[in-house]
């Protein structure tokens, strides 16, 4: 999963702050949340807002939905369109508790 999770930070750009590790909280373990397929930003956007509201953002770490992009010839043009590594999947890096 380490791997996975690597190669899916490489893709999304995403990045740790200068000097940290790739995760601030050693205690932050990554979990996986299964959406409908093609609702994964949806469901993103939807644990942001619901962390944000419930005030709980420092027992969560980075939520992600990995992508890659891809250059398609369509009709002689090329198209460069986002595809998602594992369509229904979002990972949530996060400390399980009972709250």
């Amino acid at each position: 999963l380490e791997k996975i999770m690597t190669t899916a930070a490489e893709i999304t750009g995403a990045e740790a702050p200068a000097g940290a590790s790739a995760s601030a909280n050693p205690d932050l373990r990554w979990y996986i949340v299964h959406a409908y397929s093609g609702m994964e930003k949806a469901v993103e956007r939807n644990i942001q807002e619901r962390i944000s509201r419930s005030g709980m953002s420092d027992k969560f770490g980075r939520i992600l939905v990995p992508t890659e992009e891809v250059v398609e010839m369509k009709n002689g043009q090329r198209k460069t369109t986002e595809r998602r590594l594992f369509p229904g999947y979002v990972f949530v890096e996060m400390i399980m508790d009972d709250d």
